[in-house]
């Protein structure tokens, strides 16, 4: 510690995991939170503070009051906003795209790479790109935490590119060992079963988190193959045995935490439901699974959705706030562009057009925009501000779907999600209204930028 502390005192209403400390206040020292305090802790003296740090010669303690102080948002499916003409090159610009969503309220977020085989020098270019700002501060920028890879192990592409999608285990490896700060790895249960869940088994070993999506074919038999491969989630549920032979129940299973599930890709997207053959969705919209021996230490997985009201009807995105724990779900942007209707740019060589209304659809062969997703423009701070309007949640349970409960399925909560002591300073302002970031805090640092007025996404579209 150096020998001059300087804190920064944030008053508010502050949004914490277990609820809203009214009338509260954040103690900052440096780039991390040294201090939560409700409305009966009174703001530190000078002589408070030279007595938590004895070493301290010199004191200066700043103060700023907010009507809500809450967590800067985690987006954990993100492939950034611009930078270039080309979607696939973003990461190779990162600033852009850092700034951009620093200003919209992420401070934290996964860099999400793709895989195409035609462009296989250029994704080497943007994961070397990546590794060199993960985890690092720079000036106004959000923080790059790692990297999603949504690929290459998948079996139905949607509107990503064509790739290799069935590398041989040996190859797997050697990619995997191309990115040291892979936190989530998309991968496909129908590929996977076929060999054996050899590749989704060394990402569990590498302690990547699998998250099965891009797969409208996968059977029963195939998930359950998938979700048994889990060694850390089966450690958890032997912990919790039934009285009764000591086995496994549905609900111990149930209580395992996020960080020890696997996860999913953008679900409803690129997978199917069906009544009778379940598949992905069915599995993914429970909170436990029934009881039966084939079930037995099967864990659900958590799941991310895209709330921009595009990508998934609001009426499917309330079964989901219905049906899962929000400690289970995570809302994610899918980025791919910043929203300027009539916006063209490149996708792998492939035309793409931003709509009035939201969403990135790939053109055909005449350049008018598809029926075919290729990602959205919504930013987290938008989908925080639908979650409240449209959908009716607390200001505390749409923190945990935007900030804690992402930060935890990236194996990135110890340190960033939630306004706790000890972990990263990563702070927004909100106004009262809950419509506007006033101002923003990274790792401890003040950035500059307007207030954010965030977006009511419209359902007059649908």
């Amino acid at each position: 510690m150096s020998d001059t502390v300087n804190m920064h005192v944030i008053r508010g209403n502050v949004v914490t995991p277990v609820g809203v400390l009214y009338g509260g206040h954040l103690q900052v020292v440096g780039e991390v939170i040294h201090r939560v305090c409700a409305s009966d802790v009174p703001v530190p003296t000078a002589d408070d503070v030279r007595q938590a740090f004895p070493d301290a010669r010199n004191v200066s303690i700043s103060v700023m009051d907010a009507p809500f102080v809450v967590p800067g948002f985690v987006d954990i499916h993100n492939h950034g906003a611009g930078g270039s003409d080309e979607v696939c090159d973003h990461w190779l610009h990162p600033e852009f795209s850092q700034r951009y969503f620093a200003r919209c309220g992420t401070l934290s977020t996964l860099a999400s790479v793709i895989f195409s085989q035609s462009r296989a020098d250029v994704v080497a270019r943007v994961i070397a790109s990546i590794e060199t700002r993960v985890g690092k501060y720079f000036d106004d920028c959000c923080v790059i935490e790692g990297i999603h890879a949504e690929g290459p192990v998948i079996n139905d592409r949607g509107g990503l590119p064509p790739g290799n999608t069935n590398p041989s285990l040996d190859e797997f490896k050697a990619l995997c060992a191309t990115m040291p700060s892979m936190k989530i790895m998309t991968i496909s249960p129908t590929l996977e079963a076929v060999s054996g869940y050899k590749r989704l088994q060394h990402l569990v070993d590498l302690g990547v988190r699998p998250s099965l999506g891009h797969d409208r074919e996968c059977t029963e038999q195939a998930i359950l193959g998938a979700l048994l491969v889990t060694k850390s989630a089966d450690a958890e549920v032997a912990k919790q045995k039934n009285d009764k032979g000591g086995k496994r129940t549905v609900d111990a299973v149930a209580a395992v935490p996020a960080d020890a599930k696997m996860h999913s890709t953008h679900i409803f997207n690129v997978m199917s439901f069906h009544h009778r053959s379940p598949s992905l969705i069915n599995f993914l919209l429970c909170k436990k699974f029934p009881g039966g021996t084939k079930y037995r230490g099967a864990v659900p997985p958590t799941v991310e959705i895209i709330a921009d009201l595009i990508h998934v009807h609001p009426v499917v995105i309330q079964s989901v706030l219905s049906a899962r724990d929000p400690s289970d779900v995570a809302i994610i942007s899918d980025c791919i562009s910043t929203y300027e209707p009539g916006k063209r740019l490149k996708y792998n060589g492939r035309t793409i057009a931003v709509k009035a209304e939201g969403g990135c659809y790939l053109c055909d062969q005449h350049g008018s925009p598809t029926k075919t997703l290729a990602g959205s423009t919504v930013t987290l701070a938008d989908q925080f501000f639908a979650l409240i309007t449209h959908f009716g949640l607390d200001v505390a349970t749409a923190c945990l779907l935007l900030a804690t409960t992402p930060a935890k399925i990236a194996k990135i909560g110890d340190r960033v999600g939630s306004l706790e002591g000890g972990k990263k300073a990563n702070v927004l302002l909100i106004n009262g209204e809950m419509n506007t970031i006033i101002r923003r805090m990274i790792y401890g640092h003040w950035i500059n930028g307007e207030p954010y007025r965030m977006l009511k996404p419209s359902i007059s579209h649908l």
